[in-house]
């Protein structure tokens, strides 16, 4: 029956939006195995890369939105998020009287399976905080998808400028959104997860002689599984393996990929495949 869920409508675009904001939008819609049938219907990630600027720092950002809906409300907990990583962030000064740039090393730290390690992870493992390999999880006793989101309204999930600005709004303010938790009368047919990894970002203090910067170098997965097939502590089948085996019902790659340009003082972002060789 699994089987069925290889067939897919996708679509997939980018575009500018205004103040230099741009959004991607990936989309797969689920065939109905039969009849009345609860399942997923659609899986969705909007992508948003903006950048900030003032007198002292350059910030960029990248976001993700995974969101699920299912054909009705009474199957929402059986499909959940994991997200895999490859990558690193390094950390630099820059003297802007020599022009000399220090050699990278790893000044920022994360939380990742319950442990606090630098940010480096040089071959593909699941982005979790704690030992649960599902993104987002609830730690505490509860339902494990109790802390995903609910809109207030929902998502249209069209992929038009309007629409996925419209969604934005949504997606940034927590005043629009509460958890699954909430949900104790009526359950919602459409959850969503976030992210925002560590910025690039460079700082200056105006009586100094020298600028700080940190580098993303990070690559991801962000797939939908079925929650019976996210074990509690170690790792799910990895990207590519048949759903009928436990496999990802579909993934979309996003990156956060940027190098230091020494003579614009400022982030350029990197296309080419591949994360940066200091991670390994």
């Amino acid at each position: 029956m699994i089987k069925n869920l290889i067939l897919f409508s996708l679509v997939s675009l980018s575009f500018n939006a205004h103040a230099g904001d741009e959004f991607k939008f990936h989309q797969k819609i689920f065939p109905l195995i039969s009849p009345n049938q609860c399942q997923i219907e659609r899986f969705t990630v909007i992508n948003k890369r903006s950048e900030i600027r003032d007198e002292t720092s350059n910030t960029h950002f990248t976001s993700m939105a995974a969101v699920i809906e299912t054909t009705t409300p009474d199957c929402i907990r059986k499909y959940a998020v994991v997200q895999w990583l490859k990558g690193c962030v390094t950390d630099q000064v820059y003297r802007k009287s020599t022009g000399e740039l220090s050699p990278k090393y790893f000044g920022t730290s994360r939380e990742s399976r319950g442990k606090v390690i630098a940010f480096n992870h040089p071959h593909w493992e699941v982005d979790t905080l704690d030992v649960d390999p599902m993104y987002q999880n609830n730690e505490e006793k509860g339902d494990r998808l109790d802390w995903y989101y609910v809109a207030k309204r929902p998502l249209k999930l069209n992929n038009d400028l309007q629409t996925l600005t419209s969604n934005d709004l949504i997606l940034d303010n927590s005043k629009n959104f509460s958890f699954l938790q909430y949900q104790t009368k009526k359950l919602p047919k459409q959850i969503f997860i976030t992210d925002m990894p560590t910025l690039a970002s460079t700082f200056t203090q105006k009586t100094y002689d020298t600028m700080t910067l940190t580098t993303p170098s990070l690559e991801f997965q962000v797939c939908v599984y079925e929650t019976k097939d996210i074990p509690l502590t170690g790792n799910p089948a990895v990207p590519g393996t048949a759903p009928e085996l436990g496999g990802p019902l579909q993934c979309y790659y996003w990156d956060h990929k940027f190098n230091f340009n020494s003579k614009t003082l400022d982030f350029e972002r990197v296309s080419a495949p591949g994360v940066d060789s200091f991670c390994k």
